[in-house]
């Protein structure tokens, strides 16, 4: 399988439980479910993030900065290769953001755009 690696990422409570309840309704792990929609949101990042580096001060800093969040915390383990991981840390390094926020932030706009489709009945 190759070389393996796990990242430790902070979280709010809640945020970890969004996690386990949706890798569930996907009938996924967690580092699966995870790694999936990180991974699209690094190779997105990798394809359009040069082309918006000269609009950078145009955009709202990427800085990171929880202001006035005092929600529980904890910590979810992401397993992912050597070379995922390193993907994810330069993407993360790109957007100035600890690897936590990154990865949260993709899971936080994937849950919106889901969220956000109609409901169909089967």
């Amino acid at each position: 399988m190759g070389a393996r690696a796990q990242l430790l990422l902070h979280c709010t409570v809640e945020e970890a439980a969004q996690v386990r309840r949706r890798a569930e309704l996907e009938y996924r792990g967690v580092s699966a479910y995870m790694l999936r929609i990180v991974m699209l949101t690094v190779r997105l990042d990798e394809k359009v993030g040069p082309s918006l580096r000269r609009y950078r001060e145009l955009v709202i800093s990427g800085k990171w900065k929880r202001i006035g969040d005092n929600s529980a915390r904890t910590t979810t383990l992401l397993r992912c290769s050597r070379k995922e991981a390193r993907m994810i840390r330069e993407a993360a390094a790109r957007r100035e953001l600890p690897i936590s926020e990154y990865v949260f932030r993709a899971l936080r706009r994937s849950w919106k755009a889901v969220d956000r489709l109609p409901e169909y009945e089967f």
